[in-house]
């Protein structure tokens, strides 16, 4: 009589695989109910207002959620080597910690359970204390303050 002794591991795995089998969770790959999940396409940027020391970054979901469901954006501005980030659920999204008179490029990912999307492209704004605020999407506005 032989006794096999099975390490941890082994015993581990075998139990997993009995439980995904006896659960129904054992088929094949090419069953119906198998989808493929890929992070969501790029958000597509919109207009960046400059605040003081801040920005609101505006975006619009992507066309593709990548087959589950968005759970977050991040906005990142990169002046150099200086960066910020803020974080959100819905446009426009605040990034918070940047330096006044400093221009910046933002830009906005998207993020499901498979990661993060690729970059949206990027808006300039330039961070101000004064009443003056910019506003680009391709366009310079002055906003009053009241």
């Amino acid at each position: 009589m032989r006794i096999h002794f099975l390490s941890r591991q082994m015993l581990s795995a075998a139990v997993c695989a009995l439980v995904l089998v006896a659960c129904g969770g054992g088929g094949s790959s090419s069953d119906s109910n198998t989808s493929s999940v890929t992070v969501p396409g790029a958000p597509t940027i919109g207009a960046a207002t400059a605040g003081n020391a801040s920005a609101s970054i505006a975006f619009s979901a992507p066309s593709s959620n990548g087959g589950a469901s968005i759970t977050g954006y991040t906005a990142s501005c990169l002046s150099g080597s200086t960066s910020a980030s803020g974080a959100g659920t819905s446009s426009p999204i605040v990034v918070a910690g940047l330096s006044n008179g400093m221009a910046y490029n933002c830009s906005v990912t998207a993020s499901n359970i498979a990661g993060a999307s690729a970059a949206s492209g990027a808006v300039s704004v330039t961070p101000t204390t004064s009443s003056l605020a910019t506003t680009t999407a391709g366009v310079l506005c002055s906003v009053l303050n009241s």
